[in-house]
């Protein structure tokens, strides 16, 4: 290996330990806007904490993206607003013995986004689907369950937002 080498493989291990990432890998808001705001969440689920799950999870995503800048409401290019309707939970036992346990999480909601007073887009049915599976022991509704797949939904339903955002738009 030369010395040329050499050096640009220490290059580029010191660039990509220090956490420097270029710009123009981020993808940019869409209408050209600048920065963008996410209104307070409803949440009409009979799980209180929900929406503050998502809020964080799509908080996250968007401070991750270095062409983004999060704003006020008032103040903001693009203003997002997330609606929270149903989460549904179902369980299935997979094996004879019981010992695998499976639990399908179904969070429903809508999505608006607006820039100013124009409505740039809408998702009155916006669907998001997680399984979770248990090995080796019986599924219980305790709190550590609940809450794993609560915030396990949460969390996917933050992603496919950032996706409508910045992929589908």
């Amino acid at each position: 290996m030369s010395f040329k080498n050499v050096l640009l493989l220490v290059a580029w291990f010191i660039v990509s330990s220090c956490g420097y990432r270029f710009e123009s890998l981020s993808p940019p808001l869409p209408e050209k806007a600048a920065t963008i705001a996410v209104a307070p969440i409803t949440n009409d689920t009979f799980h209180a904490s929900l929406d503050t799950r998502v809020f964080r999870y799509l908080q996250l995503a968007l401070q991750g993206n270095y062409s983004v800048v999060i704003a006020p409401e008032k103040e903001a290019d693009l203003v997002l607003f997330i609606h929270l309707k149903t989460l549904n939970t179902k369980q299935t036992t997979l094996s004879e013995v019981g010992q695998t346990t499976a639990s399908e999480w179904s969070l429903t909601g809508s999505l608006r986004l607006d820039k100013g007073e124009q409505m740039l887009w809408e998702k009155k049915e916006f669907i998001v689907r997680n399984e979770l599976s248990y090995d080796g022991g019986q599924f219980s509704q305790d709190v550590m369950t609940q809450s794993r797949g609560v915030d396990d939904i949460a969390k996917k339903f933050a992603t496919r937002v950032y996706e409508e955002i910045f992929v589908n738009f």
